[in-house]
Order: structure tokens, then C-alpha cells, then sequence
């Protein structure tokens, strides 16, 4: 057989493994089907598969589950029989792998007219005759569908700040160091707050950080002074 792409785990698919486990359940432990089930396990488990009586009742056995388990039958229709096959090697070896059979369905639903190709395509001999169908046609698209990126779409990286917020920056960091220096903060401690990324302890970059400290603290007096005496000319 040629591989399908397994659908992601949306709720449509979720939905749609719990509804064909619950019709397989049903199937094989409707009155009229078990017992055909247990004398096929007993047939398969004592290796005598390719015997006429084998082959015998696995016939009967699809012919039950055709009459009494009509939407399971829909569902699978011409994988049917490998459903079967799955579900003996699984009850006989316990490897869910063989289960595998499920991913076989053709039918979106049991009344549903479209059909579910080898491949995963969909082809149909009618449209469908309800919304429910379309929407299980969307949801089974989408569930093909690589999943999207939850969450917010990653930032852009920002562009480089305006000249105007360069300056509102610097005038920030200058009132900072004013007001440091009004407390009484020594250089370095100033320095380790605007020039965390200046190492100290490197002489040329102690020497940076403290001429880098002592503009910051020179240009914000200057321009707090000429603050000051715009204020008072307003004020006159």
C-alpha cells in the first residue's frame, strides 16, 4: 500500500479515532459478531491461516460485520478486510502498531460521499448534501496541513533610534548623574549604572568610563542652568 500522511492531532482527527475505536469496540462485541471473532482469534493464534477453514470464516466474519456493523463497514469500506487482519495481529501479539489499519478509513464519515484516496486525496461521486459535511471536508484539510506557529508572530527587528530619542536618552542619563552626584554616589558607582559595559578594572576603560561620567555630570548642570534661566526669563 502506499503511505498516507497521518493527520496532525487535531480535534477533528481526535474526534474521528475515538468515533472508529468505539465502532470497533461495538463491532466485535455485537452478539451476532463475536463469536465469529473468537473462532477466528483461536484460527489465527494456532497458526492455521491459510487453510480453507481460516479463509471460511474470515468470509463469514466480513459478511457479519458488513450486515451488523454497517457504519464501521462505511468507514472502512475497501480496507475492510486489512482493519480485520490489524486487529487479529494485534489481539494476538498486543502491538497497537498493527492498528495502524485506522489511518486505512475512506470515509470522512459514514454518510459522507466523499472518499479518502491511497495518497490522502479526496475524490467523490457527489457533493455533499449538508454543512456538517463540508465542515468535516475543511477540518480533514486542515488537519493535513503542517501545523502553524502558535503565539504572536515574531517582532521585526527595531530600527535604530531616531536622533531626537538619542538626545531625550542622553539628557536622561545626565539628570541621572546630576542628581547621583547631588548624593554623594562616587564615580565608579555612577559609572558601573551608565557605563555598565565598560570594564573598571581596564585601565583604558576606567580612564573612558570616568571622562565619559564626568561629561555626563559637566552637560547636565550646564543645561539644568540654562533651564533654570529660560524659567526666569518666562516668568518675566
Amino acid at each position: 500500500m502506499s503511505e498516507r500522511k497521518r493527520l496532525r492531532p487535531t480535534k477533528f482527527a481526535l474526534q474521528r479515532d475515538a468515533f472508529l475505536l468505539r465502532l470497533s469496540k461495538e463491532c466485535m462485541e455485537h452478539p451476532e459478531i463475536l463469536p465469529i471473532w473468537c473462532d477466528v482469534i483461536v484460527l489465527f493464534r494456532t497458526h492455521e491461516r491459510n487453510g480453507e477453514a481460516f479463509d471460511t470464516t474470515i468470509d463469514l466474519l466480513l459478511q457479519r460485520i458488513q450486515t451488523y456493523s454497517p457504519a464501521l463497514t462505511a468507514m472502512l469500506e475497501r480496507s475492510l478486510a486489512d482493519w480485520v487482519i490489524g486487529v487479529l495481529l494485534f489481539c494476538t501479539t498486543g502491538d497497537e502498531s498493527y492498528l495502524a489499519s485506522l489511518d486505512r478509513v475512506e470515509r470522512l464519515s459514514p454518510d459522507n460521499p466523499w472518499t479518502i484516496n491511497a495518497d490522502g486525496s479526496l475524490s467523490g461521486l457527489g457533493h455533499p448534501k449538508s454543512d456538517r459535511h463540508w465542515q468535516e471536508l475543511r477540518n480533514y484539510d486542515r488537519a493535513l496541513q503542517d501545523a502553524q506557529p502558535v503565539g504572536r508572530p515574531k517582532k521585526q527587528p527595531t530600527e535604530p533610534p531616531t536622533p531626537r530619542a538619542q538626545r531625550e536618552s542622553e539628557l536622561a542619563l545626565e539628570a541621572r548623574v546630576v542628581q547621583m552626584k547631588d548624593d554623594r554616589c562616587g564615580w565608579k558607582e555612577i559609572a558601573k549604572e551608565v557605563c555598565p559595559d565598560l570594564n573598571l578594572s581596564d585601565p583604558k576603560q576606567n580612564r573612558k568610563a570616568r571622562d565619559r561620567v564626568a561629561r555626563l555630570a559637566f552637560n547636565g548642570r550646564r543645561h539644568a542652568r540654562k533651564r533654570l534661566e529660560h524659567q526666569k526669563t518666562s516668568a518675566v
